[in-house]
């Protein structure tokens, strides 16, 4: 199942539930599904992400196997920083829920 990610003002980041928790516990969040993060909160969520992708990242390059063809993380979460990184030059809140778009 998608997961989608809102902001008033940015475009919408959809991601599958797997990798969406993913984020939110790297931001430090619980991980619900519907929920949605106030613009206080935003810039440090923001920077929670980028340090646990840091760690995750550090530590695959240690165990990486040559030659794989799996998609990073960090390249799954570029959209949803992105959106985060905006939310917080705009001071909005974002949102995310599931995508039920395609039942």
């Amino acid at each position: 199942m998608l997961i989608q990610f809102n902001c008033k003002t940015a475009a919408t980041v959809s991601m599958h539930e797997s990798y969406a928790k993913k984020m939110l516990k790297l931001m430090k969040l619980s991980g619900k599904v519907p929920s949605a993060l106030q613009t206080e909160n935003m810039k440090k969520a923001l920077d929670h992400l980028q340090q646990g992708l840091k760690i995750e990242n550090d530590a695959n390059n240690h165990a990486s196997n040559k030659g794989n063809d799996e998609i990073s993380l960090n390249t799954r979460a570029y959209p949803l920083i992105q959106l985060l990184t905006h939310a917080v030059k705009k001071e909005e809140y974002i949102m995310w829920d599931y995508d039920n778009g395609f039942l």
